[in-house]
């Protein structure tokens, strides 16, 4: 199972880094690939798995309301992405949503 998320984080770049840290943490202890900028696709092994990670990121951007956005989509199983990346990127896509 997979899921994508991306983030938006409006501050400078001291506390921008701080932020963007702080979610990317969240996904540590799972496979993801970052295809483009703060955009990842991450593999779950569970629905748990994927709501303490929402519940996770909603907490860093709720410190920082006004200048975090965070966006994830529902979990998904199989199916494909289509778009125009680097093949090895590719690779690290179909990887993480097979």
């Amino acid at each position: 199972m997979h899921f994508i998320v991306a983030w938006d984080i409006t501050a400078s770049d001291t506390e921008r880094n701080s932020i963007d840290a702080a979610l990317q943490n969240a996904l540590k202890p799972y496979a993801s690939v970052q295809p483009f900028g703060t955009v990842y696709i991450v593999n779950v092994p569970s629905q748990e798995a994927w709501s303490t990670i929402l519940k996770s990121l909603k907490a860093v951007g709720l410190q920082h309301p006004s200048k975090t956005r965070v966006l994830a989509s529902p979990l998904m199983q199989g199916g494909f992405y289509d778009g125009l990346l680097p093949t090895q990127v590719w690779k690290d896509i179909n990887e993480k949503s097979a």
